[in-house]
């Protein structure tokens, strides 16, 4: 055998040893429990389909009507339509059901699970009625009432079932102008098309669970590791000019990189700092930043005719033991100080000041984890296909308790 040939043979063997030991990797990561703050360090979003938001003037971004994709996730494969209204499913045909709209933001869009498995498609079936949904990730109650002044006119809702998740609809309240303004820097119905992705970490995005997990690893770095590792690289330009120039543009990587891991952090604490009492008083700007949408909404509503009633969703950290003390050592925030049903409690207060039927599903999601079900997905935190089932059955008794359900 040649030199050649045999340097060839090693090649091929270390290669396939290589990616043997990958696969194993990849299959343990699969059996082995994820992190309990992985819902918070996954970047599920990296996965959504181009083109599925556009910019609108009016609601800051929305679905982009007319889409057809797929959104893919290790293990997952779902299938999204959106129609000519902007609403997740088929084309609005009125027959002699009652249409009621599903307002929300990725709790209610669910693109996690195929349209006939999240509560809107549930509940339409159980309900006998025409649910409608106009969820969209990212939104909060003031980008849900700009989308009920767009959809009124066609669809005249009898009823109205927002899903407000404390989570972060209280940061996008207070956040509303920028967003507004900010896709006023951009064309109306501007399609959202994201960065190119190479295609090789496309597919490692959409199929290995072991490439997610190096970056949730990569996404809670000690703060100053990519900072430092940068410095190391710049203090090397003295040894050449062109490799100085190399070494110094790493560093300016690093430091930009070391600053978005802390801004990153930084709003994930603020975001779970309304869980705490360290954020009591933004937990109150949330407040006041939601009752006047809220009450425009129900106005609208009402004069339309029809009901409206608001479902109030905690996050994960707040239902399930084992993803609290994670997510909030992963912030920073010390665990003796935390209240995790304070957001519940204070919308819980708002929509009884302002005369809103509510409907909490605290207590049915935590119950379903006390008997040992997952409501909720390990790694994006959004609710399982059995998490969307407990949903349903918890609002149907709500509607029937406000007097809401539907004549037969």
């Amino acid at each position: 055998m040649s030199k050649i040939a045999r340097w060839s043979t090693r090649a091929a063997l270390a290669l396939c040893g290589t990616l043997a030991g990958v696969l194993l990797m990849e299959l343990g990561i699969r059996l082995l429990p994820p992190s309990s703050a992985a819902h918070l360090q996954f970047n599920s979003l990296q996965n959504v389909p181009n083109g599925l938001y556009m910019n609108d003037h009016k609601v800051a971004f929305r679905p982009t009507p007319g889409f057809l994709g797929t959104m893919k996730t290790p293990g997952n494969k779902v299938d999204i339509r959106i129609n000519s209204l902007g609403l997740r499913g088929p084309e609005f045909q009125k027959d002699d059901r009652p249409v009621w709209l599903a307002l929300g933001d990725s709790f209610t869009f669910a693109i996690q699970v195929a349209e006939e498995q999240s509560f809107v498609g549930l509940l339409s079936q159980e309900l006998g009625v025409q649910l409608l949904n106009a969820g969209s990730d990212g939104h909060g109650t003031e980008h849900e009432l700009a989308r009920f002044r767009q959809l009124k006119k066609p669809l005249s809702p009898e009823v109205v079932v927002l899903v407000f998740f404390t989570g972060n609809d209280f940061q996008n309240n207070l956040n509303w102008r920028g967003a507004l303004a900010g896709a006023k820097k951009k064309p109306d119905q501007f399609v959202h098309m994201g960065e190119p992705k190479p295609p090789v970490r496309a597919f490692l995005n959409q199929n290995s669970l072991l490439w997610g997990m190096l970056q949730v690893y990569g996404r809670t770095e000690p703060k100053g590791k990519g900072q430092g590792k940068g410095k190391a690289k710049g203090q090397g330009q003295g040894k050449g000019k062109g490799k100085g120039k190399a070494k110094g543009q790493g560093q300016g990587q690093g430091k930009r990189k070391g600053k978005e891991k802390q801004d990153e952090m930084g709003g994930w604490r603020r975001d779970l700092s309304m869980f705490h009492r360290s954020g009591e008083g933004l937990l109150r700007e949330g407040i006041e930043a939601t009752r006047k949408p809220m009450q425009e909404l129900r106005d609208h509503v009402e004069r339309q005719g029809g009901q409206l009633m608001v479902v109030v969703a905690s996050p994960a950290f707040a239902i399930e033991d084992h993803r609290t003390t994670a997510t909030f050592e992963l912030v920073g925030l010390p665990l003796k100080d935390k209240d995790l049903s304070a957001p519940e409690r204070a919308t819980l207060g708002l929509l009884e000041e302002l005369n809103i039927p509510a409907c909490p599903l605290d207590t049915a999601l935590r119950q379903a984890h006390t008997d040992g079900e997952r409501p909720y997905l390990a790694y994006d935190g959004h609710w399982s296909v059995l998490g969307h089932q407990i949903v349903a059955e918890t609002i149907e008794t709500c509607i029937g308790e406000h007097g809401l359900a539907p004549q037969r």
